[in-house]
């Protein structure tokens, strides 16, 4: 009884506008809830943000607390307008909060209530209602437990502003409230539901939720990651009235549609369509279409789908959409006009039945696409094609089987403007097993290239002949460009050439150091070397600036540096020195082994060099077997040895692999004139997969490799003098004699010759210089017992050269070494024995013979002085 006075003192007063009518009714109708959502808000959910203005004054929305503010800024409002969006948001919203922006006499918004836990709704603050949005101005649908609408008088009245009003799917929307919505307000501005009416809930899981209801409002919504809808049994003969979407769900049917006995659609509210089920098949679409007219059926391309034949037009055909085989006859009978979804026949693969085209006026171009067979199992041909005035072509590309009980399997007549090609003609032919069995009259419009198609295959092997050449011709040039430049850097064996090829900054520090060595005359280094190969004690001053070096180049040190196995000669019976050295060449990919003797044994002793030769060495349990499986000469003085490798250190398995030496034979000689090779040798190096292992001369390699390394490799300006003193103070190995320094500049001579390294200004020492050499190495040769060379020796010697050398301090008298027994081995083993008298006679240049730039000392002319 007070509820009523309460509400009867409100009208009276019409003072029920304000933010008091929310509080009201929760004072009064304790039924109305709290939530206009199904589900509780936790602390942290927010409702979609929106602007409206309150008696133009805008309010941003996005929390809870601004719609507290709201409330209280915008106290007793006489127009609310929704700015964004055009449809007031409300899902989130609890009800106290959503009275808060309808409690207006004027409203320009749309208002949704769905799917909320509201009992009673209450607008009669309302009185006029402007739609901001397309759709109707107020929706109330799919509450389930709504049971009755309360509007104003006064808005019942101002309809007219109203463009529609919705009322649907609310199932406990009682009697009466419907009733007196219906008598209240005009036909054509509602949409009003029937007493029991359902909603759909979304997303749409089993039809239980449906028990007890005949008609049914919404969405049938069928998402993804949703496997089965489950049926009811109580559920059956629906009146659904709304839409159909079911997408990209994991369903292999859907027999729960069954259960809808009838369907209307409703436009605008969703996307009306199946399609990318992966699992879902439906074989007989044209029957759901039947019941679900326009319905939109897209399925996997492995679906065999079955629909009924028929006489085709744009009915049948948005019927057929998807389907793949036809069953009954496919007719175009006495068309006017071309099908505009006459496309939809490109999906067709199996026509079960008679393809029927007669008395059409427009058809135009005729084409099935993907149609692969025509079976007719009753009397009559399998195409039967008669009477079409605007026939102009037929298509079927992929038409593999034609089938009919009738002899006559083919019937093409009286299409005044048929075209077709001879090879379509020929095809049908075919597949009717011969022309006796077809009938095809036709305009032939065969063109040349469609003559070419008899020769499409020896065509085709033409073309991709000269597509062959073609790429032949553009590769070939950038192949030979790539085994020329390859055969610039290796030779037929795969062996590196010397690198007389360089950039202009690698020539740049060659002509650098060619500046320094022909400051001094060689016999002048001969004396005076002692600060570029003899190591300075760390007590010494000078030593600091070898720190100093040191430091500046750690990163060839660290990277570069070629590392050289201990000891010289060993033993061959001191098996702890065998193991040590068997481990340094076992333990880098590339082993180089210089020594005096013909084979690499030399080096390590027992070292199989005849193929198929095998050795094992023994030490403390481990056992290391070497067996010589390929042996190839790759240079006048280089060979490659390749060894198959087992390794069996103690208790541990046996470790298989294969290893190349590269050994290089040095002649006993000590000022050599071969200086292709050694050069050869260097390019061999690999940073960390590299060792040189040596009974002889391993520092002399060392020094020309770390050379090569600055001046090629790594392109780094050094000092001829810093590269000696570094190799001097890191090298692991002996101190250098003066014969191996004076042999290393000469290589250095040679190379800058070589590449054309040698600056104008320094050609005329550069002759001197490679002279003197040239002079000093034949004398050594013939006279092999000499110790040191007194510039008296050399009597062709430029007296000022000899002066300055004496008064470098060489003032000591000549000195020999004893005279070689008859059981010594020559050392040069090429030569033939002469006397002194004999060798003078070609050793001395002629008075009137002029001296020219030669090679330092090339291979092909070792024996000569000078050019």
């Amino acid at each position: 009884m007070i509820n009523i006075v309460l509400i009867l003192l409100l009208l009276s007063h019409g003072k029920y506008l304000s933010n008091g009518l929310a509080r009201v009714i929760r004072q009064t109708d304790k039924s109305v809830p709290w939530r206009l959502d199904r589900q509780p808000r936790s602390a942290s959910e927010r409702f979609t943000p929106f602007s409206i203005e309150c008696d133009n004054r805008n309010f941003d929305i996005k929390t809870s607390d601004d719609i507290k503010s709201f409330s209280i800024m915008c106290e007793n409002p006489k127009v609310l307008n929704l700015r964004k969006p055009d449809v007031l948001p409300a899902r989130g919203m609890t009800a106290s909060e959503f009275y808060n922006f309808v409690n207006a006499p004027m409203l320009r918004m749309c208002i949704r209530i769905e799917a909320s836990s509201l009992i009673n709704l209450n607008l009669t603050a309302m009185e006029q209602l402007e739609p901001s949005c397309s759709g109707p101005a107020l929706v109330v649908q799919q509450n389930d437990k709504l049971q009755s609408i309360k509007f104003s008088r006064k808005f019942m009245t101002h309809f007219s502003q109203v463009k529609s009003i919705r009322i649907r799917g609310n199932k406990a929307l009682s009697q009466e409230s419907i009733n007196e919505i219906k008598t209240s307000l005009p036909w054509f501005v509602l949409d009003l539901q029937e007493p029991g009416e359902c909603g759909v809930p979304s997303p749409f899981k089993t039809t239980a939720v449906l028990e007890g209801c005949k008609k049914v409002y919404g969405t049938i919504r069928v998402s993804r990651f949703i496997d089965e809808v489950k049926r009811s049994p109580s559920v059956h003969s629906l009146d659904l009235v709304g839409c159909l979407q079911i997408v990209g769900t994991r369903i292999n049917n859907v027999d729960f549609l069954d259960d809808i006995s009838s369907f209307s659609f409703v436009e605008n509210t969703c996307g009306y369509e199946i399609f990318n089920n992966s699992k879902l098949c439906i074989e007989e679409p044209f029957r759901m279409k039947m019941k679900f007219p326009r319905l939109s059926i897209i399925q996997p391309d492995d679906c065999q789908t079955t629909c009924d034949g028929g006489r085709v037009d744009d009915v049948y055909l948005d019927n057929l959409y998807g389907c793949k085989n036809i069953v009954g006859n496919l007719t175009l009978h006495n068309l006017l006009r071309r099908p505009s979804r006459i496309h939809v026949l490109d999906a067709v693969t199996t026509i079960n039945g008679t393809l029927e085209i007669v008395n059409t006026k427009s058809l135009g171009d005729f084409t099935m696409a993907n149609l692969k067979e025509i079976s007719n199992p009753e009397q009559g041909p399998a195409i039967y094609i008669t009477g079409n005035v605007g026939l102009k072509s037929l298509n079927f590309p992929k038409l593999k089987k034609i089938h009919s009980s009738d002899k006559l399997k083919v019937k093409i007549i009286n299409n005044p403007k048929l075209g077709m090609v001879r090879a379509q003609v020929t095809t049908l032919h075919k597949l009717s097993r011969g022309r006796k069995n077809t009938r095809i009259d036709y305009i032939d419009i065969t063109a040349f290239f469609d003559r070419l198609e008899d020769f499409k295959w020896l065509i085709l092997a033409a073309v991709l002949l000269l597509i062959l050449l073609l790429i032949c011709a553009t590769i070939m040039p950038f192949l030979i460009a790539k085994e020329v430049k390859k055969r610039q850097t290796y030779t037929r064996d795969g062996y590196p050439r010397a690198p007389y090829h360089l950039e202009k900054e690698s020539k740049k520090i060659l002509a650098g150091w060619v500046k320094e060595i022909t400051t001094k005359n060689p016999l002048i280094w001969r004396c005076s070397d002692r600060p570029v190969i003899w190591s300075y004690q760390k007590g010494d001053g000078t030593h600091k600036d070898i720190d100093v070096l040191v430091a500046n180049n750690a990163s060839f040190l660290k990277h570069h540096m070629l590392p050289l196995a201990a000891n010289c000669r060993i033993p061959p019976k001191d098996n702890f020195l065998l193991c040590e050295r068997i481990k340094t060449l076992l333990s880098k990919d590339v082993a180089i082994m210089i020594g005096g003797e013909r084979n690499p044994s030399c080096v390590l002793p027992h070292l199989p060099y005849q193929v198929k030769k095998s050795h094992t060495y023994k030490y403390l349990g481990s056992t290391y077997s070497f067996t010589l499986t390929k042996l190839k000469k790759v240079a006048p003085f280089t060979t490659a040895y390749t060894y198959e490798v087992e390794k069996a250190p103690k208790g541990k398995p046996v470790e298989k692999s294969k290893r190349t030496i590269y050994y290089f034979r040095w002649d006993y000689v000590r000022l050599p004139v071969e200086f292709d090779e050694i050069l050869q040798l260097a390019m061999l190096y690999k940073p960390d997969k590299t060792v040189c292992i040596s009974d002889r001369r391993k520092e002399v390699f060392s020094l020309i490799h770390m050379l090569h390394t600055f001046c090629h490799t790594l392109q780094e300006n050094i000092g001829f003098v810093d590269a000696l003193q570094l190799h001097t103070e890191k090298c692991n190995g002996s101190v250098l004699d003066r014969d191996e320094l004076v042999y290393t500049m000469a290589v250095i001579m040679e190379w800058a010759y070589q590449t054309r390294s040698v600056p104008p200004e320094l050609m005329k020492s550069f002759v001197e210089w490679c002279h003197s050499y040239a002079i000093m190495a034949r004398f050594m040769r013939n006279n092999r017992n000499i110790k040191l060379i007194h510039p008296d020796y050399l009597t062709k010697l430029d007296p000022k050269v000899r002066e300055a050398v004496i008064r470098d301090g060489f003032l000591s008298s000549p000195r020999f070494s004893p005279h070689r027994t008859k059981g010594e081995p020559a050392l040069n083993r090429k030569e033939t024995e002469t006397t002194q008298d004999e060798s003078d006679k070609e050793f001395w240049l002629k008075e009137n013979e002029v001296k020219s730039a030669p090679r330092a000392l090339p291979n092909e002319r070792r024996d000569r002085i000078a050019v």
